[in-house]
């Protein structure tokens, strides 16, 4: 399998060879890259990768409901676990999240079905060496 640039080591490859650019009809998971992704902003992807187990035993296996009903005494808690990215903004921002996920997956019927199939078949062929990044990036902004 080709891969990407940006895989270096044995995390990023088991990451990108079973998660990236797959496509994801699971609300709980769709909902676990959302905070991961709220931690990682300003920080590398490996740092998250590397405390993932960490966040999700925090988060309550990311499970949106328990979340948003979060007091400040478990942000408390959140706060003081060495094992996850301890930002206050970053741990709000997570617990808002978790309501408006609620409240778009009652409105929605869910989350994942929204139609995301040609990014992600995409980013397969882009993985398996099928296009080059180049093609990838131009049919990305076409799709806009």
């Amino acid at each position: 399998m080709r891969r990407c640039d940006w895989v270096f080591d044995d995390i990023h490859i088991k990451y990108h060879d079973n998660e990236w650019g797959v496509p994801l009809h699971n609300d709980r998971k769709l909902f676990e890259f959302l905070v991961l992704d709220g931690m990682q902003s300003g920080l590398s992807w490996k740092i998250i990768l590397n405390k993932r187990n960490s966040f999700r035993q925090a988060f309550d296996n990311f499970d949106p409901k328990k979340i948003s009903a979060y007091k400040e005494k478990d942000v408390g808690k959140l706060l003081a676990n060495e094992g996850i990215i301890r930002n206050r903004r970053k741990i709000d921002s997570a617990i808002n999240n978790s309501k408006i996920f609620l409240k778009t997956k009652k409105e929605f019927e869910g989350i994942s079905k929204t139609n995301d199939e040609p990014l992600s078949a995409l980013k397969i062929r882009l993985a398996k060496g099928e296009i080059t990044k180049e093609e990838f990036d131009k049919i990305k902004e076409d799709l806009k």
